[in-house]
């Protein structure tokens, strides 16, 4: 299964962080702009079939984690570096696209969102990736 890293929330909360406007009534509109602003500095988005949309990025290379691990392995300081590697690239672009982090709701997958003060990101295991 894919693995992504990134902050999860709901379609509402990714349009206020990024100053988009919303409108419930243009579900793949509101996509489709979050999306295309999102491009601009390399920044994916991500929607699962519960209704949580990640901004963030694919880890490429760890599909130890879907059951291979017999297959496959990655020793621990690599992981450690493609996660360093992620993390900054995560905050210039946050920074880039003047990013309100502040107070925002996360929702985990099939849970009630909670808020959180400038949320770090997160691994997030998938099943399929919506793009």
């Amino acid at each position: 299964m894919p693995l992504v890293f990134g902050i999860p929330v709901e379609m509402n909360e990714a349009m206020r962080i990024f100053g988009l406007p919303y409108d419930p009534k243009i579900y793949h509109e509101n996509y489709n702009i979050l999306s295309a602003h999102l491009k601009q500095y390399d920044v994916n988005l991500f929607c699962t079939d519960k209704g949580q949309y990640i901004f963030g990025y694919l880890i490429d290379g760890l599909d130890m984690w879907a059951g291979k691990l017999h297959k496959n392995f990655v020793q621990y300081h690599l992981l450690i570096a493609k996660f360093q590697e992620l993390a900054v690239k995560f905050r210039v672009a946050m920074k880039m696209l003047n990013a309100d982090l502040r107070e925002v709701k996360l929702y985990p997958m099939e849970c009630k969102c909670y808020t959180v003060n400038y949320p770090e990101p997160v691994i997030i295991e998938i099943d399929e990736i919506y793009v």
